[in-house]
């Protein structure tokens, strides 16, 4: 979708008429529909920010910067309260964390010619943890994670 395209989008979703916008933007109607067919591609950075306020959104919206995903993960989030919000972010926080820590692990592993298994598991399948058992499994994988790099930070 090209930046005309989008503003035309954003204003029909908005049910501005391209009279309003011009108005606001300083200019006659018919350059508004001239930006949104294309017909003027090298639109000013000055008249981009304003008409991305006009439409209630952002420059990098309108140059196609920001896709449609971001933006509704951004909208979703911001419905959401307060306590959720920070929910939200902790969990992200944690996955990014958990994502990084195992990009650490395979980058070590890559400059070994030895590959480590690093797991936990339990003989009867319909084993019940408690939270407490968890916790102290996690523990000694996550120390048994910090040896085995720590010994391949050494060999380097």
């Amino acid at each position: 979708m090209t930046v005309g395209e989008r503003m035309k989008t954003r204003r029909k979703e908005l049910n501005i008429s391209a009279d309003i916008v011009a108005e606001k933007l300083g200019v006659s109607r018919s350059t508004i529909f001239r930006y949104e067919k294309g017909d003027i591609e090298k639109l000013p950075t000055n008249k981009l920010t304003d008409i991305a306020e006009i439409l209630q959104t952002t420059p990098a919206y309108l140059m196609g910067w920001d896709t449609d995903d971001e933006k509704k993960l951004i909208s979703m989030y911001n419905q959401l309260s307060e306590i959720r919000q920070k929910k939200v972010y902790n969990f992200a926080k944690n996955q990014l964390h958990e994502q990084n820590s195992i990009t650490s692990l395979n980058n070590s592993m890559k400059k070994e010619s030895e590959v480590y298994t690093l797991a936990a598991h339990s003989s009867d399948p319909d084993k019940k943890y408690t939270e407490e058992e968890i916790k102290h499994i996690q523990s000694v994988l996550a120390e048994a994670r910090k040896k085995h790099l720590n010994k391949n930070d050494d060999k380097e």
